[in-house]
């Protein structure tokens, strides 16, 4: 079965797959655009305003447990702009940005496989399996798991 996916580059060589359905598109930010948070986990960074609605900043390769991405105040910042894949009324207009290290594009895969190799409790259920892609297996981000993940973690902080 074919799937397409968009890659990115998350932090130095690692890279994930976002299912293409799941991905609005790529919206450039720059460090001054984002509304800092207060009181939110440090893997948010804040809101954009983004053609009227406002959407969360995430920084992907912290949020995966990774290092924080380096940010310049005039830098410009790649984002993937995802929704959590359900287009139900109530989630049509919630989204991320996602913050990567680099936007590699779009790609179609021919092969998945389950993920068998066994992550921290936190992150596994953020993936779907693996897409092969340029002779290597690439993990497949689940972002209704992200959005998932970022409510409860949300909450707990609040508690």
């Amino acid at each position: 079965m074919t799937q397409d996916y968009f890659r990115v580059r998350v932090f130095e060589r690692v890279r994930v797959a976002i299912p293409l359905p799941d991905v609005e598109g790529v919206y450039p930010v720059t460090q001054k655009e984002i509304c800092p948070i207060p009181g939110v986990q440090s893997y948010l960074l804040g809101v954009v305003n983004r053609r009227g609605t406002l959407t969360w900043v995430l920084d992907l390769s912290q949020f995966l447990g990774l290092s924080s991405v380096s940010i310049q105040p005039s830098q410009n910042l790649k984002t993937l702009v995802c929704h959590p894949g359900d287009s139900s009324k109530e989630n049509y207009k919630r989204s991320l940005a996602c913050v990567v290290a680099q936007l590699e594009g779009m790609f179609t895969s021919v092969e998945q496989k389950p993920l068998t190799k066994r992550l921290k409790p936190r992150i596994q259920p953020l993936f779907l399996g693996l897409s092969y892609h340029d002779q290597q297996w690439i993990p497949i981000v689940n972002p209704a798991a992200m959005f998932q993940t970022i409510q409860t973690e949300s909450i707990r902080a609040v508690i």
